[in-house]
């Protein structure tokens, strides 16, 4: 049997991603209808990916945030998406994001890029990475993902669905051994109505495959 082209594993590893969009939209419109019974607020997503990292950068993200975002769009959602942030595009996408936001709303946000724990704080890391050498650092550097679900309780959200789509690899771009480890399990704060769904199991990283294809 012969082995399969570079250009069918490319496709087939994109195949995969689009399948799984297609599975967390099915799940965030059923957490949506579920929502709406008791709450009367618009449905919103904010879509970020990131991929031209300065160091150790990745095909897919921004991809499948399009893609995702316009899946989105066409069930109901209004959608904000944005691509290759930087610390401070991440801050002022999420903080544009948050101003739009009223009470009783459902709100999506999907994160696909580079991520890492530390702490028990699960960092979402922006594309200005190349100073990013240590866990210390992630503080000052990186955005912690607990801070969306903040923003959305302050805005009093009737449903809040975090995917984050994260596990990817080192993302210290000096030291081969560190940050490998992916995301840990988090919850939202007690008075927020929340669903969480990471793209693999907490403490494990996923592949990103090679592009569209």
């Amino acid at each position: 049997m012969s082995r399969p082209s570079h250009a069918s594993r490319r496709a087939f590893r994109r195949g995969i991603s689009l399948a799984s969009c297609a599975f967390l939209l099915t799940v965030a419109l059923s957490a949506a209808d579920f929502g709406s019974e008791t709450d009367q607020g618009r449905r919103q997503a904010l879509l970020i990916g990131n991929s031209a990292y300065q160091k150790n950068a990745l095909p897919n993200p921004v991809n499948d945030a399009k893609d995702f975002g316009a899946m989105l769009k066409e069930a109901g959602f209004e959608t904000m998406v944005r691509t290759d942030l930087d610390l401070r595009g991440m801050e002022m996408a999420i903080r544009e994001f948050s101003a739009g936001l009223g009470q009783g709303d459902t709100i999506l946000v999907f994160y696909a890029g580079h991520g890492v724990e530390s702490g028990g704080i699960n960092y979402l890391i922006p594309v200005d990475n190349a100073g990013l050498e240590s866990e210390a650092d992630l503080k000052y550097k990186a955005y912690a993902a607990s801070r969306i679900l903040d923003e959305a309780a302050a805005k009093k959200a009737g449903l809040v669905m975090l995917i984050l789509d994260a596990c990817r690899d080192n993302p210290f771009p000096s030291r081969s051994g560190a940050g490998s480890r992916g995301l840990t399990v988090m919850a939202g704060p007690p008075q927020l109505e929340s669903l969480i769904l990471y793209s693999t199991a907490p403490g494990t990283t996923a592949a990103d495959g090679f592009g569209r294809g």
